[in-house]
Formats: C-alpha cells, sequence, structure tokens
C-alpha cells in the first residue's frame, strides 16, 4: 500500500486496535466488526487508489436445488446488514 516508516507490530486484534485508540498508528482491516465496536474511539477512513475508494464486494450462493425458506431469509438477513454499513 505504499506506507513508509517503523512499523509497530501487535500480538493480537485487541492490542492492534489499543495501538489505534492511543494514537500509535492506524491499522488496515477489512473487518467489518473491527469497525463497529462502541468501547473505543477509533475514527474509520476510506481507502484511495487513483481517486477511486477501494471496495470489496461480497457474494453468498448456494445450490439452486437446495433452496428454502430459510435460505432465502438468511440471505435476505445477510444484504441487510451489508447495506446497512
Amino acid at each position: 500500500m505504499g506506507f513508509g516508516g517503523e512499523f509497530i507490530f501487535a500480538e493480537n486484534l485487541d492490542e492492534g486496535r489499543l495501538f489505534v485508540a492511543g494514537n500509535k498508528g492506524f491499522m488496515p482491516v477489512e473487518d467489518i466488526t473491527f469497525t463497529t465496536r462502541k468501547d473505543i474511539s477509533i475514527k474509520r477512513i476510506a481507502l484511495y487508489r487513483d481517486e477511486k475508494q477501494i471496495k470489496k464486494d461480497y457474494f453468498a450462493f448456494w445450490k439452486k436445488s437446495r433452496t428454502n425458506v430459510y435460505i432465502e431469509e438468511f440471505a435476505e438477513i445477510l444484504k441487510k446488514s451489508f447495506d446497512d454499513i
């Protein structure tokens, strides 16, 4: 990603969150739950490449022959949870 300088490596995700909360740097993550935690103050910023925001697409698949009401409902809940982000 082209970041320069020295890096501090955290032993685990919680330690990384504490470094970020203590203004000890930044932590690029893909994990959505990281940005939804309310117990520490962390600012979420978008990443850009060539003046376009970097985005990631998520897909859910299942066999057409295995479709049922529960799978359809789960797919709808999953879609709504990602639309809210």
